[in-house]
């Protein structure tokens, strides 16, 4: 019985480093695959990253977001 929400969609560019690129992925979901990994497994993927990024000079991180708002019926 609840009416449709209003949902409001929103584009976030934050400019980003290498190291805290890693720290999101550590935060994620992505991180379950690196704890199956070695320790030195982890290290080349993570060089890999940061190499990656350096070499597509990636800058920034873009992030989109969905809000979604209704008003319980009384």
């Amino acid at each position: 019985g609840a009416p449709a929400p209003d949902i409001l969609s929103e584009t976030m560019i934050q400019p980003i480093a290498p190291e805290a690129f890693w720290t999101i992925v550590l935060g994620s979901g992505h991180r379950l695959p690196l704890d199956w990994m070695s320790g030195e497994a982890v290290a080349r993927v993570r060089a890999g990253v940061f190499d990656r990024m350096r070499r597509e000079r990636v800058t920034t991180i873009t992030s989109d977001v969905l809000y979604a708002r209704a008003r319980r019926p009384r």
